[in-house]
């Protein structure tokens, strides 16, 4: 976002991110690339049958002026929050005036502001810019994904 000397955002630019999996510690792997504005949340991006006891983790990061930023990943990371059904999201102030996380998640959410999925859901939400949780930057926005597990017989 570009703001003026005020703080008001005049401009806007999405860039690409990337959301990665690694399922029984292989190597992460692409599942997802493309900006915000090509999102279509109710697409499955990634479909894969794993035993039990395997571990999955995910990652993130974004492309910007010819190189990657960091990748964070879910079993390495404070800038990779899980939540579950009946968990509290994080509450962090996000910058230029951009929605909260309850705003953003709300179809996922309660009357009291809890995590309505299913038992086997987790919804992992990223911070790709930021690594300091006292930055108004850091928001956990970045990248969000909405991971459903079945039992397959």
């Amino acid at each position: 976002a570009w703001t003026n000397s005020w703080g008001v955002v005049t401009r806007t630019e999405w860039v690409p991110t990337e959301a990665q999996v690694s399922v029984n510690n292989s190597s992460f792997s692409r599942i997802f690339y493309d900006t915000q504005n090509n999102v279509n949340a109710n697409k499955v991006v990634y479909n894969k049958t794993v035993n039990s006891g395997q571990a999955i983790n995910f990652a993130g990061r974004y492309y910007w002026e010819g190189s990657w930023s960091t990748l964070y990943k879910s079993n390495s990371s404070n800038n990779v929050v899980a939540l579950v059904n009946g968990d509290t999201p994080p509450t962090t102030t996000p910058l230029y005036q951009q929605p909260t996380i309850e705003d953003f998640i709300k179809p996922y959410l309660d009357g009291a502001g809890r995590i309505k999925i299913g038992s086997m859901d987790v919804i992992y939400l990223m911070e790709l810019t930021h690594t300091n949780k006292n930055d108004g930057g850091y928001d956990l926005q970045d990248l969000a994904l909405i991971v459903t597990f079945k039992t397959v017989e």
